[in-house]
């Protein structure tokens, strides 16, 4: 179901006319739709953000953004955001739907940790060679936060 944007396919879900499970052609396992939703729903949170840690925060979004509940599921980091007023600089964001949780035994170490954000070409794969080497940068300098958005069933994001 393409939308003109990924808050149609959130309000589609939270009124039952989109379900993330038990649709036609649904294979029991089959997470996209509840991942694509946390996704979804994590942007509309990110986007109304306009203070981190008491100071003023504007972020843009540097990802591409789910805007189809049934996108085949990709494989990286969810969310990277840029803070036209930092600190921080960045923020990274990784999206998790129900009880799932950072994967802490990845080739690369523990999901989010430094090692695995920098490893297998993460940043390059989302924002391109020249800002993922900016990102690398103040990554060392600590000037980038680190989120971890829950979503339960009910689409509330914390």
């Amino acid at each position: 179901m393409v939308h003109n944007g990924y808050k149609d396919a959130v309000d589609d879900v939270n009124s039952g006319k989109t379900p993330l499970e038990g649709y036609e052609g649904h294979k029991v396992g089959n997470n996209t739709r509840k991942s694509n939703y946390g996704e979804m729903n994590t942007d509309l949170k990110m986007e109304s953000i306009t203070e981190i840690d008491g100071k003023p925060a504007s972020l843009t979004a540097l990802h591409e953004k789910i805007t189809d509940i049934d996108t085949p599921i990709k494989q990286g980091i969810d969310h990277i955001y840029q803070n036209a007023t930092p600190p921080p600089k960045y923020v990274i964001v990784e999206s998790k739907y129900g009880s799932s949780t950072l994967n802490p035994k990845t080739k690369d170490g523990p999901q989010m940790s430094d090692d695995w954000i920098k490893g297998n070409n993460r940043l390059d794969k989302i924002v391109g060679k020249e800002k993922a080497l900016e990102i690398k940068e103040v990554l060392d300098n600590g000037e980038v936060d680190r989120v971890l958005s829950k979503i339960n069933t009910n689409g509330n994001v914390t």
